[in-house]
């Protein structure tokens, strides 16, 4: 897995794009290139230099062959998520952003920050 550093640089330098929380989300939970996942995620409705939504988010993640399922968690918000979702790959939704959590690791700009948690899936 690239670290968000890595993909950040990635999709600003090679991509001149911005607002590509689902593309580095995807990319780090389907364990695949920034390129890969961008692709994917504009077949699915996400314009460059914008977000996209819950749905289009679900959708690339099957069509990458990988399945979810919504989860509780207790923590609630992404400073104590990582405490809690300590093995697997998550996919983590606050209001107008998603992260990738996987093994432990937030892989998203939100780590250690006080955004309230909407929603959880785990993508096996």
């Amino acid at each position: 897995m690239q670290s968000y550093a890595e993909l950040v640089k990635i999709g600003r330098k090679y991509y001149s794009d911005k607002g590509f929380c689902s593309v580095v989300a995807l990319a780090s939970v389907a364990d695949i290139s920034f390129g890969k996942a961008r692709a994917i995620m504009d077949k699915h409705g996400r314009k460059h230099c914008a977000g996209a939504t819950l749905m289009s988010i679900l959708n690339a993640v099957e069509n990458r062959n990988l399945k979810y399922t919504e989860i509780n968690v207790q923590a609630k918000t992404m400073k104590t998520i990582s405490n809690e979702l300590r093995h697997g790959k998550y996919l983590v939704f606050v209001r107008g952003h998603v992260a990738a959590v996987v093994d432990g690791v937030i892989n998203d700009w939100t780590e250690g920050r006080a955004h309230r948690i909407v929603r959880v899936f785990k993508v096996n």
